[in-house]
């Protein structure tokens, strides 16, 4: 079962995966706000470590649905259409935030 829904400007088409994802990050100390998740700019930041070095950067958009915590694993999938780059970090089988670059 595909763990990415497409939601973002993205709209239905077909998004053709180029990575399987980099190597699964751990949520760490340094990383939690005061809510004890993870903090929203941590997201961007790991998502943008696994963007090509040549991608410049023209537009951002993120959608969070599962707060991450201390200790969850984030596992990144990339996903790449008309130079939109979407990274979706998941929890096991949970979407925590989907990032896309465009």
């Amino acid at each position: 079962m595909e763990r990415f829904l497409p939601s973002l400007s993205c709209g239905l088409f077909q998004l053709i995966r180029f990575s399987g994802g980099g190597v699964p990050a751990k949520v760490m100390r340094a990383d939690i706000d005061y809510n004890k998740h993870l903090n929203n700019a941590n997201y961007v930041r790991m998502a943008m470590e696994l963007l090509p070095e040549d991608f410049e950067i023209k537009g951002l958009r993120v959608e969070y649905r599962v707060a991450a915590k201390l200790g969850d694993m984030l596992v990144p999938t990339i996903y790449k259409h008309d130079g939109v780059i979407i990274v979706s970090l998941s929890i096991g089988e949970d979407v925590s935030a989907i990032i896309e670059f465009s």
